[in-house]
Protein backbone atom coordinates (compact mmCIF):
# COMPACT_ATOMS: atom_id res chain seq x y z
CA UNK A 1 0.00 0.00 0.00
CA UNK A 2 1.62 3.31 -1.04
CA UNK A 3 2.30 5.90 1.66
CA UNK A 4 2.05 9.56 0.78
CA UNK A 5 4.30 11.85 2.81
CA UNK A 6 4.00 15.61 2.95
CA UNK A 7 5.24 18.41 5.14
CA UNK A 8 3.00 21.25 6.24
CA UNK A 9 4.70 24.37 7.62
CA UNK A 10 1.63 24.98 9.79
CA UNK A 11 0.59 21.45 10.79
CA UNK A 12 3.71 19.26 10.77
CA UNK A 13 4.21 15.94 9.00
CA UNK A 14 1.34 14.11 7.35
CA UNK A 15 1.47 10.45 6.28
CA UNK A 16 -1.48 9.05 4.35
CA UNK A 17 -2.50 5.71 2.89
CA UNK A 18 -5.78 4.65 1.34
CA UNK A 19 -7.10 3.71 4.80
CA UNK A 20 -5.28 5.87 7.34
CA UNK A 21 -3.88 9.34 8.01
CA UNK A 22 -1.29 10.30 10.62
CA UNK A 23 -0.40 13.89 11.46
CA UNK A 24 2.59 14.59 13.67
CA UNK A 25 2.35 18.21 14.80
CA UNK A 26 5.47 20.29 15.33
CA UNK A 27 4.51 20.72 19.00
CA UNK A 28 4.76 16.93 19.47
CA UNK A 29 8.48 17.00 18.64
CA UNK A 30 11.28 18.12 20.95
CA UNK A 31 14.25 18.12 18.54
CA UNK A 32 15.59 16.42 15.43
CA UNK A 33 18.71 14.46 14.51
CA UNK A 34 20.11 13.99 11.02
CA UNK A 35 22.26 11.08 9.87
CA UNK A 36 23.60 10.23 6.42
CA UNK A 37 20.38 8.45 5.45
CA UNK A 38 17.68 9.54 7.93
CA UNK A 39 16.12 12.42 9.78
CA UNK A 40 14.69 11.49 13.19
CA UNK A 41 12.06 13.73 14.74
CA UNK A 42 12.25 12.98 18.44
CA UNK A 43 9.22 13.03 20.70
CA UNK A 44 9.10 12.66 24.48
CA UNK A 45 9.39 9.16 25.98
CA UNK A 46 12.04 8.05 23.48
CA UNK A 47 9.71 7.98 20.49
CA UNK A 48 10.82 9.22 17.07
CA UNK A 49 9.38 9.64 13.58
CA UNK A 50 11.84 8.27 11.02
CA UNK A 51 12.04 10.16 7.73
CA UNK A 52 14.25 8.46 5.13
CA UNK A 53 16.06 11.11 3.10
CA UNK A 54 15.25 9.15 -0.06
CA UNK A 55 11.59 10.08 0.54
CA UNK A 56 12.50 13.72 -0.16
CA UNK A 57 13.38 14.08 -3.86
CA UNK A 58 15.59 16.79 -5.34
CA UNK A 59 15.54 20.11 -3.51
CA UNK A 60 12.88 18.92 -1.06
CA UNK A 61 15.52 17.77 1.44
CA UNK A 62 17.07 21.24 1.66
CA UNK A 63 13.63 22.86 2.06
CA UNK A 64 12.70 20.30 4.74
CA UNK A 65 15.93 21.06 6.66
CA UNK A 66 15.22 24.80 6.49
CA UNK A 67 11.71 24.24 7.82
CA UNK A 68 12.98 21.97 10.61
CA UNK A 69 15.50 24.62 11.63
CA UNK A 70 12.68 27.15 12.06
CA UNK A 71 10.54 24.72 14.09
CA UNK A 72 12.85 22.48 16.14
CA UNK A 73 16.28 22.51 17.73
CA UNK A 74 18.82 20.29 15.97
CA UNK A 75 20.68 17.69 18.00
CA UNK A 76 23.84 15.80 17.18
CA UNK A 77 23.35 12.05 16.91
CA UNK A 78 23.24 10.48 20.35
CA UNK A 79 23.12 13.80 22.19
CA UNK A 80 20.02 15.67 23.35
CA UNK A 81 19.45 19.18 22.06
CA UNK A 82 20.81 21.84 24.39
CA UNK A 83 17.99 24.26 23.64
CA UNK A 84 14.71 23.64 25.40
CA UNK A 85 11.37 24.34 23.78
CA UNK A 86 8.69 26.28 25.52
Amino acid sequence: MPVQFRVSPADGLVLETAVARLTLSWSACIHYVESDELILLHQPNRLAMVVPKRALPGGELARFRELLDTRLPRSRAGRPASASRG
